[in-house]
């Protein structure tokens, strides 16, 4: 149990009996002739003064000092750098907060012992007592450093998170195949979990094998395998053993381009690793659908070229583009063979009025099949 030191209360220092002993010689006065001019009488008169000035008298009033600075012919302002000393100090459960620390983390390591220790400077740093002249700016002061040292931790520990998600990922790309998109969001944060477990419970084995072993139940939804929590599971332990191995379990960024200039900064947004991965198959898919667009664009481009130098109209140019498209769609999803021959035969009787279709075909699916293997190479893998 720690033993609190007495409250700090304040004591007549002697440097201020030191200061009043020399307002007194200034003003050309006598221990006993400045005790009659403060009223006071007696023989022991002079002595009450003497034991003011060597600080004996523990406890003076604020009158009484007054009464003294008035004989002198002073004023308070003659001490306020004594009495600004004292009450600019911490103050007195912030003291014993700060002994308790120590007597705390006198047998830490001392890169803990410090960590410790800059955790309760910055929670304690509101209640200081700083420059009572700007109330004002040291309150941004305090809150600029508070910030500060929020926004660290929280840099830190989602950069932690993000050497996870980055992990996850890459097991995902690499070995995720199969795995659909609700089983990949579920593995994920397994493995969140996991790794959440292993960092709160670093210095205690026994609970977390416990912990462990509870996240080990049965699956959570009916189907689910658990091919994908083992997955991010092993990820999960590589990086935490990276990070233990490394020194970074509580890793701090350092205070530069975190001041107090720094008041309005955000800190990085974690990318989930199923997240991340499902935007990326959303942006091949797009690119895909650009590609292939672009592709029955071409084909229809060619046969449009060829109406026009034939000086046909706008009139029987397009009632072609339907069966241009219906065609190149046609090519995309089947091989050579009567598979494909029956389709293009079908697509051909629902366009019964198009006279050309017969002799447009040929060139046509030469031309999509050349398209679809450029397409193909473009967008594998």
């Amino acid at each position: 149990m720690v033993k609190m030191a007495e409250p700090d209360s304040f004591r007549f220092p002697v440097l201020l009996g030191r200061r009043l002993c020399s307002l007194r010689k200034k003003a050309g006065l006598s221990q006993e002739a400045l005790a009659r001019v403060m009223g006071r009488q007696g023989r022991n008169a002079g002595s009450f003064v003497c034991r003011l000035e060597q600080g004996k008298r523990a406890f003076p009033t604020l009158a009484l000092v007054a009464d003294y600075l008035r004989a002198c012919r002073a004023s308070f302002a003659d001490i306020r750098d004594i009495l600004d000393a004292y009450t600019s100090r911490p103050r007195v459960r912030q003291a014993q907060a700060r002994a308790a620390v120590e007597e705390f983390t006198a047998a830490l390591p001392p890169a803990e012992r410090r960590e410790v220790r800059d955790w309760v400077n910055g929670r304690l740093l509101d209640t200081r007592v700083g420059d009572r002249s700007k109330p004002e700016r040291r309150r941004k002061e305090v809150d600029a450093a508070r910030r500060v040292l929020t926004l660290r931790r929280m840099y830190g520990n989602r950069w932690r998170r993000q050497q996870l998600e980055d992990a996850m990922y890459e097991v995902l790309v690499k070995e995720g195949a199969g795995l659909s998109v609700p089983e990949r969001a579920r593995a994920c944060e397994h493995g969140r979990r996991v790794f959440a477990i292993l960092l709160k419970s670093r210095d205690d084995e026994r609970r977390r094998e416990r912990l462990l072993a509870k996240e080990h139940g049965p699956a959570r939804e009916p189907g689910e395998t658990s091919r994908g929590r083992a997955l991010m599971e092993q990820a999960a332990l590589g990086v935490y053993g990276w990070l233990e191995r490394a020194g970074k379990l509580d890793w701090l960024p350092p205070e530069t381009g975190f001041g107090p200039e720094a008041a309005n900064l955000r800190v990085f947004r974690t990318v989930r690793a199923e997240q991340r991965l499902a935007e990326e198959e959303a942006a091949r898919e797009r690119r895909k659908l650009e590609l292939r667009n672009t592709c029955r664009t071409a084909v229809w481009f060619d046969i449009n070229r060829e109406f026009q130098f034939e000086g046909r109209s706008t009139e029987y140019r397009l009632p072609y583009e339907p069966w241009v498209a219906g065609l190149f769609e046609v090519v995309m999803t089947t091989e050579p063979g009567a598979e494909r021959d029956r389709r293009l035969a079908e697509l051909a009787a629902k366009h019964p009025k198009l006279d050309r279709v017969a002799e447009l075909q040929g060139p046509a699916v030469t031309r999509a099949e050349g398209l679809k293997r450029w397409l193909a190479e473009r967008t594998r893998g």
